[in-house]
């Protein structure tokens, strides 16, 4: 995906994160930490990872964070996800 349209996508994902939690695009972008910020970031991460941006693209989108750090993020949520199964 080229950088024009993955801009117009984490544009668009932004914006949607804004809806779902309350927090502005440029707040989301921040350095600032706390559970529901991060736990946003999270969520967009994932659904920008499925919209088929790569980690760096999703990194910009996430206020210039590295790609190692948005690696992070995904594999905490999938951690979080995998943790809520049921045990058998």
């Amino acid at each position: 995906m080229t950088d024009h349209v993955a801009l117009r996508v984490a544009s668009y994902y932004l914006q949607l994160a804004y809806l779902d939690s309350g927090f502005e695009p440029r707040l989301i972008a921040s350095r600032r930490h706390s559970p529901p910020l991060d736990d946003t970031r999270r969520k967009l991460a994932v659904a920008l990872r499925a919209a088929g941006l790569s980690l760096r693209q999703i990194g910009w989108a996430l206020g210039g964070r590295h790609h190692t750090t948005v690696l992070h993020l995904l594999r905490h949520r999938r951690m979080e996800c995998e943790d809520r199964r049921p045990k058998s």
